[in-house]
């Protein structure tokens, strides 16, 4: 198993891009921390992602834009003397409205979820990181940052940040032996998603419920060792998205 002993934090868990990973590190040895604040439904994913209660998945309830929320996480895992070796943010928000229209409260709390959240969380994970000499930071964006459709702007310019966040994080933080990527993914968990695929179906996109799982296969890769020269980067889980844009 190739992240056996390694200790992970996946937000967004309550999600199926962010519990397909976690699912995918409990079975390849890791220890996950399932982040979300849907207390209940990540209760109820850390008992099927570990149904004999043996510590591999462990539910904690956590607002990841409050800095005293994410303290409360990171005592429980000192607690269990663990440190976190691998960092997922894939917590997901996205208010649909018009730019003219998107209240100062409807941006602050998408920036805050997308972006700032994930600020917060690898702050709190460098100095551990820094100390075993190691360590993964994977965040997960959208297509759209690049693509830009109306009526989300909030979410673009956040997800748009959380690509710069992950090459700043390479570039100061790389010489701790500490890598950055981003998973640009085809937005599963936006409720226009399927009406969006339906549209853009040219190259015959790969069925929805199957494209967590493919994320998570390349999260699992560049939570790997054999990710270790690899940071800074994008890498798109697309269903071949951005292929279906070529114009012949």
């Amino acid at each position: 198993m190739i992240l056996s002993g390694k200790c992970a934090i996946v937000t967004g868990a309550s999600r199926p891009i962010g519990k397909a990973i976690a699912k995918k590190f409990v079975e390849e040895g890791a220890i996950v921390y399932l982040i979300s604040r849907d207390a209940d439904r990540i209760a109820l994913i850390a008992q099927e992602l570990d149904p004999n209660d043996e510590g591999k998945a462990i539910a904690m309830p956590c607002d990841i834009t409050s800095k005293t929320s994410i303290e409360e996480v990171f005592e429980h895992i000192a607690a269990a003397d663990l440190v976190v070796d691998i960092l997922v943010n894939a917590t997901d928000l996205a208010i649909e409205k018009p730019l003219e229209q998107l209240e100062l409260e409807d941006w602050t709390r998408n920036i805050k979820t997308n972006l700032t959240g994930a600020f917060l969380l690898s702050q709190k994970c460098f100095a551990g990181m820094k100390e075993a000499g190691a360590g993964k930071i994977i965040n997960v964006a959208s297509l759209i940052s690049d693509n830009v459709k109306p009526g989300i702007a909030a979410y673009v310019a956040a997800k748009g940040g959380l690509v710069m966040l992950s090459r700043s994080i390479a570039a100061e933080w790389g010489k701790y032996n500490i890598q950055a990527n981003t998973i640009v993914n085809a937005d599963i968990d936006l409720p226009m998603s399927k009406e969006k695929a339906m549209d853009t179906d040219p190259m015959k996109l790969a069925d929805k419920s199957s494209l967590a799982e493919d994320i998570a296969d390349v999260a699992l890769f560049l939570a790997s060792d054999k990710a270790n020269d690899i940071t800074g980067k994008e890498i798109p889980v697309d269903e071949g998205f951005l292929t279906s844009l070529i114009k012949e």
